[in-house]
């Protein structure tokens, strides 16, 4: 499972980023706004890596029941109004995806040099590798 960043924004995931997560089940949180949230961008993002979309706005409340031995089960509120842009599958039960990314706190880029050459820039608050001595202008974004 894998909570999409900032409601879906064009600015929050990027493809590097869930290359190295692979998340197989995303959920964006979401409700009326006038921020295009979630954008198409987002929404694009996640189909190029094949996940199922979950949306709170079109589903409203998803829930995640995690059982013994790692299997889980995904249930949401409603069904969609229309599909899904994404394909927001009926809820099943399948195999807890293996986490793949590495935690934040171990990786270390000593520079924006070392974070590009990993294919890591530019990098966000909360991702791996980022550090405040990356972000020179303190907006949350190192190496941009």
């Amino acid at each position: 499972m894998y909570k999409s960043i900032h409601h879906g924004a064009a600015n929050g995931d990027s493809a590097a980023w869930l290359a190295a997560v692979r998340p197989k089940n995303v959920v964006i949180g979401v409700g009326p706004n006038n921020y295009g949230h979630p954008t198409s961008t987002a929404l694009n993002l996640y189909r190029k890596v094949g996940a199922n979309v979950f949306r709170t706005d079109q589903q409203g409340t998803v829930t995640v029941r995690v059982q013994p031995g790692g299997r889980y089960a995904i249930t949401t509120e409603r069904r969609a109004a229309a599909p899904a842009p994404a394909s927001a599958p009926a809820p099943r039960s399948q195999p807890a995806p293996v986490p793949v990314a590495p935690s934040a706190s171990s990786v270390y880029y000593p520079n924006c040099a070392a974070a590009r050459a990993a294919g890591a820039a530019p990098v966000r608050v909360g991702q791996p590798g980022y550090g405040t001595h990356l972000d020179r202008d303190r907006d949350g974004v190192g190496c941009e």
